[in-house]
C-alpha cells in the first residue's frame, strides 16, 4: 500500500509540473470531478425514467355533452368550464363515472340509530 500511495504523489507531482498548478488548484478539481460522477452514477442508479401521459380509456368510451342547460341564469346540467354540472352542481367527473368507478361507501355508512342517554352529559350518541 506504501508503494501505491508513493506511485500516486509522483503521479500528482508529475501532473501538477506539467499542468503548471498548486496542489489547491488540484483539490478543487479533484472535488468538482467527484461531485460530477456522483451525479452521473446517482443518475445512473436511481431508474432514470421518462414518464409520458397517455389518455385515460374510460373516458374515451363515454363522450361527454356539449349541450348546457340553463335554469335561469345558472347553469343546471352540461359540460363548462372543465366542470359537469348536475342540477346545478358543478362536479370533476361525469355522471357516469360516479355510478361505475367510484364504490358505493355512502349507502353502508349511514347512521341508522340514535342512542339518547338522560343521565350523560353528553346525550346523543350513535350505536
Amino acid at each position: 500500500m506504501k508503494r501505491f500511495i508513493n506511485w500516486h504523489k509522483e503521479m500528482c507531482r508529475l501532473f501538477m509540473e506539467w499542468s503548471g498548478t498548486d496542489w489547491y488548484t488540484i483539490a478543487w478539481v479533484s472535488w468538482v470531478k467527484g461531485i460530477i460522477f456522483g451525479i452521473i452514477i446517482m443518475t445512473l442508479l436511481s431508474g432514470c425514467y421518462v414518464t409520458s401521459y397517455s389518455p385515460d380509456p374510460i373516458y374515451e368510451d363515454h363522450p361527454h355533452t356539449t349541450e348546457v342547460y340553463y335554469n335561469g341564469i345558472d347553469i343546471y346540467f352540461g359540460y363548462n368550464s372543465g366542470f359537469y354540472y348536475y342540477y346545478g352542481i358543478p362536479h370533476f367527473y361525469p355522471w357516469w363515472y360516479y355510478y361505475q368507478f367510484i364504490p358505493p361507501y355512502h349507502y353502508h355508512s349511514v347512521l341508522s340509530s340514535i342512542k339518547i342517554s338522560l343521565y350523560s352529559s353528553n346525550n346523543i350518541k350513535p350505536l
